[in-house]
């Protein structure tokens, strides 16, 4: 569950929902209401779980914060339980507000967020303070590293991945070459080849008769 219940009045959500995103990305999750309520939730059930979860309770007062009812329930409930209430200025108002909230304020010191960009961005040394106060009592989550293995640059150069032994390349096998008939030396020289044999004579040429 959310460490840090931001309570605030619905005329400054803006400013709210800003303040919820740079908690929440400095490592403190939030509970806010349009963030945690869904179609049907009972509203009562979950604000009062959501304070008795939380280990600190932001308020961000203005004239209006003072005078609505919810808000003054969110406060008295948290002054209750004993929670630590930071108070957040963002709207001239007299300190300790009058009304119901002025017992559980009247002996705490607001951090002034009066200023525009202050709440615009929510940086600066109004937020350093804040988070200071917010990290007094709840616990800030370690942010992670997508991955810490070193990718590989241009400039790196990957040596070649060594053939597995068992299987070794294939190499096509070189047909044998084709062998020529042997030829006579003297036929290579130019020498005139083994002489072929006579045809027969005739018969006048062998002296023979008929």
């Amino acid at each position: 569950n959310p460490e840090v219940f931001l309570s605030y009045q619905w005329g400054h959500q803006p400013q709210v929902k800003a303040l919820y995103s740079q908690l929440t990305s400095q490592g403190f999750p939030c509970w806010m209401d349009i963030q945690q309520m869904g179609g049907g939730d009972a509203l009562y059930g979950k604000i009062d779980k959501g304070i008795r979860s939380a280990k600190v309770v932001v308020s961000c007062v203005t004239p209006k914060y003072t005078l609505s009812a919810n808000c003054r329930r969110e406060v008295s409930l948290a002054d209750a339980l004993r929670k630590p209430i930071v108070p957040l200025l963002l709207e001239d108002t007299s300190w300790p507000p009058e009304g119901p909230m002025s017992m559980a304020f009247t002996e705490l010191l607001y951090i002034d967020c009066r200023d525009e960009q202050t709440q615009s961005n929510w940086k600066g040394a109004k937020f350093e303070e804040l988070m200071q106060q917010v990290a007094s009592y709840a616990t800030r989550t370690p942010k992670t590293e997508s991955s810490s293995r070193p990718q590989p640059t241009e400039d790196r150069v990957l040596a070649p991945q060594p053939e597995h032994p068992s299987n070794p390349p294939k190499t096509e096998e070189s047909a044998p070459t084709p062998t020529k008939p042997a030829v006579e030396k003297n036929e290579r020289e130019g020498a005139p080849s083994e002489k072929e044999p006579d045809e027969p004579l005739d018969a006048k040429q062998n002296g023979r008769i008929e």
